[in-house]
């Protein structure tokens, strides 16, 4: 009646194994290093035999290093395609790169070769990506093996972050035991390299199946920044006829034109003393708290005009 249970050791096994994995990634191609232009990215990520296997990614790309959405099919984003993505059935418009994957043991890993897709939005990111690998080696046949991530841009910087699913450990009772990742992001015209040619990083963590974590980096630049041209416009008009009511109006257009230029950073508008702002507006205005939450929870009242920005890198 009783559930015997017994442990079962081996000596000179540490509890936890080490963890050391080795990354590199930057920009590949004739124009690599040059302001503006449009490189392959490239991504190597790895691991030692006898070390903590891989169990997921997070990376941190340079300030100004974004894909061009435009133009490319993603994968899944329709309703009725949902499924696409985490079966690996991309469609061939979708796909912005490869990969090569080597796992097993000892000194000769089995390299398997995959492709690499963007999809819709994925776990709230409005973007993501499918890493997806045609598993077989000689009469093993595991089908597609696929690993999603997600794709999220911030509010204020537009820095990309990618960061994957678990990695996966067991597929049909066979161990895989990664041990090397290359990701190309090879789609021509899809990266799309920053003007700014101050020092950067690509800057990752990589997290081990015991719990370890990793903070690994690759140092990334860019040259040639202070030889592009910089001609952005800048109009201002505001309505001839205001009144005490309803006050004046202002519309401020900057625009750009299309071509090798440097990006802009930033603006700045200084209001002539004859377009003052009403300090019963002023007193509207969205607490910052508020805003840093969710903007639309602001009040109405601090509502004060409308603006449309037009990029070449987005369809929408």
């Amino acid at each position: 009646d009783a559930n015997p249970t017994s442990t079962f050791n081996v000596e000179g096994c540490p509890s936890t194994m080490p963890f050391s994995p080795s990354f590199n990634a930057g920009t590949t191609g004739s124009n690599a290093t040059a302001a503006g232009s449009s490189p392959t990215f490239g991504l190597t990520f790895g691991r030692q035999d006898r070390e903590q296997s891989i169990s997921g990614l997070q990376v941190r790309m340079p300030l100004g290093l974004v894909g061009k959405i435009a133009g490319v099919q993603q994968c899944g984003e329709a309703e009725v395609h949902a499924a696409e993505a985490d079966t690996g059935e991309c469609p061939a418009g979708s796909k912005i790169g490869t990969s090569d994957a080597g796992a097993g043991p000892g000194p000769h890993p089995f390299f398997t070769e995959g492709n690499v897709y963007l999809t819709g939005p994925y776990k709230g990111a409005p973007f993501g990506l499918a890493v997806v690998t045609h598993a077989i080696a000689g009469p093993f046949n595991l089908g597609n093996v696929v690993v999603r991530s997600t794709i999220n841009i911030d509010p204020h910087t537009a820095a990309v972050t990618v960061t994957s699913d678990p990695f996966p450990q067991i597929i049909d009772g066979v161990p895989l035991r990664l041990r090397t990742v290359n990701v190309s992001v090879n789609r021509q015209g899809f990266m799309v390299n920053p003007t700014n040619c101050s020092a950067q990083q690509v800057a990752a963590t990589v997290t081990g199946l015991q719990g370890a974590s990793a903070q690994v980096a690759s140092p990334f630049g860019i040259g040639g920044c202070a030889s592009l041209p910089f001609k952005p416009t800048f109009t201002a008009t505001t309505d001839g006829h205001t009144s005490k009511t309803n006050g004046a109006s202002l519309d401020v257009k900057i625009t750009y034109p299309p071509g090798a230029y440097a990006n802009i950073g930033k603006s700045l508008t200084e209001l002539p003393i004859a377009l003052p702002s009403r300090l019963t507006t002023i007193q509207k205005a969205c607490v910052d708290t508020v805003f840093e939450a969710n903007p639309a929870a602001c009040d109405e009242g601090s509502v004060i005009g409308q603006v449309v920005a037009h990029t070449p890198l987005l369809a929408k």
